[in-house]
């Protein structure tokens, strides 16, 4: 799906499948048209009355970001290290959440950097699902395109991580 970096968004209304406390996974296809500075929300899940996400996943600069509100309550936000994004090309990213292991792992094109040490996930509550835009904030649209976006209320191994990229890949390349 096409989004203009204005006002394109894809809602969907809470259900119990997504409130995700303890391990998750968001997985799709993205095409920047851009890598420039700033957040740009590829999928977020709002916490209900409160001006803050259960998760966000998004782009910022050119690495992939995540950001949770864990039991504290404050945020658990980091970004990818050595997986750089690239304007105008198509990338399959992920990032896969396992509050046992204590560990987020960004994925691009299959491969994976795990960063450590992530704290424990709030239960999110009944706030919506937005791909493509952050509720809180008027400048943090996606813009360009997003393809098959998925989410998981499980850890996805390495491998089924990878086998998603390789089973796909060919509708985008």
């Amino acid at each position: 799906r096409y989004f203009d970096g204005i006002d394109d968004v894809v809602v969907v209304s809470h259900a119990s499948s997504l409130a995700i406390a303890s391990e998750l996974t968001v997985m799709g296809w993205v095409h920047a048209a851009s890598v420039g500075a700033g957040y740009r929300v590829i999928l977020a899940k709002r916490m209900n009355a409160l001006n803050r996400h259960n998760y966000y996943f998004a782009r910022l600069g050119n690495k992939l970001y995540f950001e949770f509100t864990n039991l504290v309550p404050t945020d658990f936000a980091n970004t990818s290290v050595s997986l750089v994004l690239v304007a105008n090309e198509w990338m399959h990213v992920a990032v896969v959440y396992n509050d046992l292991l204590d560990t987020v792992t960004f994925y691009k094109n299959g491969v994976g950097e795990a960063l450590a040490q992530a704290g424990s996930m709030v239960a999110s509550t009944s706030g919506a699902l937005n791909v493509g835009r952050n509720v809180a904030a008027s400048s943090e649209w996606w813009s360009n395109l997003i393809g098959e976006i998925s989410t998981y209320n499980r850890a996805l191994s390495f491998l089924e991580v990878r086998r998603n990229y390789e089973m796909t890949k060919w509708r985008y390349q």
